[in-house]
């Protein structure tokens, strides 16, 4: 099967990519601690995002508006303007890698996960934490403090 479009531009792998509400862009995130904006159709690099200082792990669009949401190796979940790469604002860090990442549909949570297994829930337009839950393994064992790089 031939592919339809080429989207190069980063230079390690990627670790998550997100479509925008209106399906006219992608969002990518790469180990190469950047985060790629892309047009759909044209496969066009619109904006880089560098500024991490570790492997950006996943990203997703907040709601339908620019804004995007990362998670990071760096233990920090950032929320940049798509259409011109600046820092919106920083959520407040946690103490271990983060993994995964969600935004509710409203773009006004934000859910990531972390390497010692806790799931953590902010405010996405003030920061404020709304939630920290820890993992539970083995009947009620807490998971580990600190998270360690993969």
């Amino acid at each position: 099967m031939k592919p339809l479009r080429r989207f190069e531009g980063h230079t390690n792998y990627l670790l998550g990519v997100a479509w925008k509400g209106d399906g006219l862009e992608i969002a990518s995130a790469g180990a190469d601690a950047t985060v790629k904006v892309w047009d759909a159709d044209s496969a066009d690099q619109k904006q880089s995002i560098g500024g991490f200082t570790r492997h950006v792990t996943a990203v997703e669009y907040r709601g339908a508006t620019d804004e995007i949401v990362s998670t990071s190796g760096d233990k920090q979940v950032r929320v940049h303007n798509a259409s011109n790469g600046g820092l919106a604002r920083t959520i407040p860090s946690v103490p271990a890698w983060l993994h995964g990442l969600d935004v509710t549909a409203s773009g006004e949570i934000i859910a990531a996960g972390s390497a010692d297994g806790t799931v953590h829930v902010w405010n996405a337009i003030n920061g404020q934490v709304l939630a920290t839950i820890p993992a539970e393994i083995n009947g009620g064992e807490k998971g580990a403090k600190e998270g360690t790089e993969p």
